[in-house]
């Protein structure tokens, strides 16, 4: 393509980004992440103050959380979207939950063993677990989860 041809298009036609793009990852981790801080509130709340046990602790936490993730990628981040029927999409929900959060201890688990018993090694550990988590949940929810319905669907 010759040198001025390029130079005379006008910028709007040569999107740096795309919007819905970002705003869509931008929702996706809000609604994550806020949902996360209520998962572990009601986790610690559980355990400490209303001394359940640890395991039904964690688990309400973790269906409060899910329940959380669900309803807001729903309504907020895929709200863009034609998506599947409700029961459909939070047996798709549950499926990715599970399989991110097994990635995310495995690869926790993982870093653990490898590095050197230290708080800033645990601190890693667990970030990194997080991170692998969230790139399997990201990529669940967008091509399982709430993936686009054609409209024969």
């Amino acid at each position: 393509m010759p040198r001025a041809l390029m130079l005379s298009q006008p910028a709007q036609a040569m999107p740096v980004f795309n919007r819905q793009k970002l705003k869509t990852v931008s929702c996706f981790l809000l609604v994550g992440g806020g949902s996360f801080l209520v998962d572990l509130m009601l986790f610690l709340s559980l355990l400490h103050l209303a001394k359940w046990p640890v395991l039904l602790a964690r688990f309400a936490g973790f269906s409060i959380g899910l329940g959380l993730t669900w309803w807001g990628h729903r309504c907020v981040t895929f709200s863009h979207r034609k998506q599947l029927q409700t029961r459909a999409q939070m047996k798709w929900v549950v499926a990715v939950a599970i399989v991110a959060g097994m990635a995310n201890l495995l690869s926790f688990s993982l870093i653990r063993t490898w590095l050197p018993t230290s708080i800033s090694f645990e601190v890693f550990s667990v970030a990194f677990g997080v991170l692998i988590g969230l790139i399997v949940n990201g990529v669940g929810a967008n091509y399982l989860t709430y993936r686009s319905q054609s409209d024969g669907d």
